[in-house]
């Protein structure tokens, strides 16, 4: 989340870049097998491009953490 934070503050732009591109992976495919896929991409590599296309796409901006299972959704909003 710290990097989210800079980012907006140093360039906002990339941040929208971020979003943007991970959005339109998202509409280029099944969307739920996509949002897997960024989900899956999170948690071996946690980084704030994802954190933020994942809390903008699951329902409500809810997002869980586990300490076993890194990053889980409580429900997709494709």
């Amino acid at each position: 989340m710290v990097e989210i934070w800079q980012t907006l503050s140093s360039n906002p732009e990339l941040l929208k870049l971020w979003y943007a591109e991970r959005w339109l992976f998202m509409q280029d495919g099944e969307k739920v097998e996509r949002y897997e896929k960024v989900k899956a991409s999170y948690n071996a590599r946690p980084n704030g491009a994802d954190l933020l296309f994942l809390c903008r796409s699951c329902y409500g901006g809810v997002v869980r953490f586990r300490r076993r299972t890194a990053l889980c959704r409580l429900h997709a909003h494709p």
